[in-house]
């Protein structure tokens, strides 16, 4: 990850329970590892200075985005049309109240999911953060860890609205 030559890395709403928590997570995580460290901006004003928007998805996430009238509705539908890159970010830990991704689906409105059979908020894989319970050494901290690296290497790669593809490739080689 480099730092950001103008603008945020990521743009974190305060309506997305769960996200700031995320990012500082992430923020620990890139400094343990010596590595830049994620900038940020909660200001929707400023949502298109970043580079990406980290979308958490756990259960609060799911009573949230039923309400479509709701802020975070909002800002979604906003960063959709306003072509925002939408980082998505996919918790399945029990303690960060995570939940099965066909549960998020199926709570999200359908005019988020799809429009004239075009994908519009889920057009990406979502990034699976796991693990971190030393007790259980199948799910330990090295999944984990191998999330947030994940999750750094994404952050890392330059939306194409932003860059040429091949900015974006050479990007992803160079700091995977």
């Amino acid at each position: 990850l480099r730092p950001a030559k103008a603008g945020y890395h990521l743009y974190v709403s305060g309506h997305n329970a769960g996200a700031s928590a995320f990012f500082d997570e992430l923020a620990a995580y890139a400094k343990s590892r010596k590595s830049v460290v994620p900038t940020m901006v909660h200001d929707q004003a400023q949502m298109l200075e970043a580079r990406h928007w980290l979308l958490y998805l756990n259960d609060e996430f799911t009573t949230q985005i039923a309400l479509t009238n709701g802020p975070l509705y909002a800002e979604i539908e906003e960063a959709l049309q306003a072509g925002v890159h939408v980082l998505l970010i996919h918790e399945t830990r029990a303690d960060k109240r995570g939940c099965t991704f066909k549960h998020i689906i199926d709570s999200t409105p359908k005019p988020l999911v799809s429009q004239d059979g075009t994908k519009r908020l889920y057009k990406e894989i979502a990034l699976m953060i796991c693990g971190g319970d030393e007790m259980h050494p199948l799910v330990g901290p090295g999944l984990l860890n191998a999330g947030l690296h994940l999750v750094l290497n994404a952050i890392a790669v330059v939306p194409s609205a932003l860059a040429p593809r091949t900015t974006q490739l050479r990007d992803l080689l160079r700091y995977s």
